[in-house]
């Protein structure tokens, strides 16, 4: 009778920041030591990780994930043993192995969502959704997807916090599993109390002296790219995918559009105009180069496509004005002589200069404070949120990402040049394009726009 092999009992940890397999530990008396390992010919203790069974079954080795639990993973090693004990024996005969062709098997499953998702939504959606289908494939002690319950959902959001991982990742990896398995049939498997809770930040934006202070130290071609961002609220994305064509002088739009050959399309898959302040029309004006195509990026690379370092080159700028909140490091100095300035103590990457805050500018006011003064203004008692010329309110998608209220019927605007749009494009008559606000209220959003 041929020799059978033994099922080892590994774990998957993290050592020197590379993850790799441990031999797990037993005592004296064959029961497992939780969280012990094998590291070098010594004892370690490591809480994180997974652990697995390894056997050799025909010249060929094999690794099936059984959890985190250690006493389950021991007691699944001695039934596979046992398993493959009886099939060297003849007492199970594997010829005659039923197969189930309807059943979906989980590492099917995660496959073929994690190519659908790489091929139908954004490449940073596929980032997204990356970390956690193959980690969740490689903890999932079940084979089939029917098989998966709450309890193996449970297991991996209790291996998350071990990894490192907070409330809101644990979070969005718990919706991406649901949503995996509601395809398969498997909806429901957690209730509103296995949810893990997180803190909802208040959403961060740049103060008026942090962008004076941004602006001074910004060359001329700088100012005019963050500006730009300020002005009109785009995206990242968005920013580097604008043409000149997309620019309209006439009417003080710009449109975002879908570029293929840029590999570029807007969110939601939907093409919009968004209305800038005619000072952003006059800024891009002067910028634009005479040779410039209808076609080339407003703000181009060395090489004539859209600049992809806008993020680089805001935290560069942020170094060299200074504006760092004590927590800049310099890791190293490449050969050109230039400084690795996306460095953090505090992480991996600056946690203060982003392109998104730009869009929080002009926000909505807090709750509290609309309803402590719900209808008139903190300087002469004027309307605050007024309907402009009997047309109702409207939330325009894009600009800001907030709900702008245009307040040039308000006592606490001073409008000194209105600017008429077109009711069928805009949905508005009239829009103040320069002047100030003497409440000097930041709901004002033009007033902040020309705000020098």
């Amino acid at each position: 009778m041929p020799r059978v092999g033994r099922v080892k009992l590994l774990k998957k940890i993290k050592h020197n920041d590379n993850w790799i397999f441990a031999a797990a530990l037993f005592d004296s008396k064959g029961r497992v030591r939780r969280d012990h390992v094998t590291v070098g010919g010594g004892d370690q203790l490591h809480p994180e990780g997974v652990h697995f069974l390894q056997w050799w079954n025909a010249g060929v080795r094999t690794h099936e994930a059984v959890g985190p639990d250690a006493f389950v993973a021991s007691e699944r090693a001695r039934k596979k043993q046992a398993e493959l004990s009886a099939v060297r024996s003849g007492v199970i005969d594997t010829t005659k192995e039923i197969e189930h062709p309807s059943r979906v098997t989980v590492k099917n499953a995660l496959g073929k969502y994690e190519d659908y998702i790489r091929y139908h939504r954004s490449l940073r959606t596929f980032r997204n959704y990356r970390p956690t289908l193959r980690p969740f494939g490689e903890f999932c002690p079940h084979t089939y997807v029917d098989q998966v319950d709450r309890a193996a959902l449970m297991d991996f959001a209790t291996l998350c916090p071990k990894a490192g991982q907070n409330g809101k990742t644990i979070y969005n990896k718990l919706v991406v599993l649901c949503q995996l398995l509601k395809q398969h049939g498997r909806s429901k498997l957690l209730t509103a109390s296995d949810w893990p809770s997180f803190v909802e930040t208040v959403r961060p934006i740049y103060e008026d002296a942090e962008l004076a202070a941004l602006f001074k130290a910004c060359a001329p071609h700088e100012e005019m790219r963050f500006k730009f961002y300020l002005m009109s609220g785009f995206r990242d994305a968005e920013g580097r995918a604008v043409t000149w064509r997309d620019v309209d002088f006439r009417h003080t739009g710009v449109r975002v559009t879908a570029k293929p050959h840029w590999g570029f399309h807007p969110k939601n898959w939907e093409e919009r105009e968004v209305p800038v302040p005619g000072k952003l029309i006059a800024m891009l004006q002067k910028f634009k180069p005479a040779a410039a195509s209808p076609d080339d990026p407003v703000f181009p690379s060395t090489t004539g496509r859209p600049d992809g370092a806008m993020l680089e080159k805001l935290k560069a700028v942020a170094w060299r004005g200074e504006l760092k909140c004590a927590h800049c490091t310099v890791k190293h100095t490449p050969a050109h002589g230039t400084i690795k300035t996306n460095r953090c103590a505090a992480g991996p990457y600056c946690t203060r200069w982003f392109l998104h805050k730009f869009r929080h500018y002009l926000r909505d006011p807090p709750p509290a404070r609309r309803d402590r003064h719900p209808h008139t203004s903190a300087v002469d008692g004027a309307p605050r949120y007024r309907k402009h010329d009997g047309l109702p309110e409207r939330r325009h998608s894009g600009l800001f990402g907030s709900r702008l209220r245009w307040a040039s019927n308000s006592r606490s605007c001073a409008i000194s040049k209105p600017l008429s749009f077109n009711i069928q494009r805009y949905g508005m008559v009239t829009a103040p394009q320069a002047g100030t606000c003497t409440g000097r209220d930041k709901m004002c959003a033009w007033s902040l726009l020309h705000r020098e």
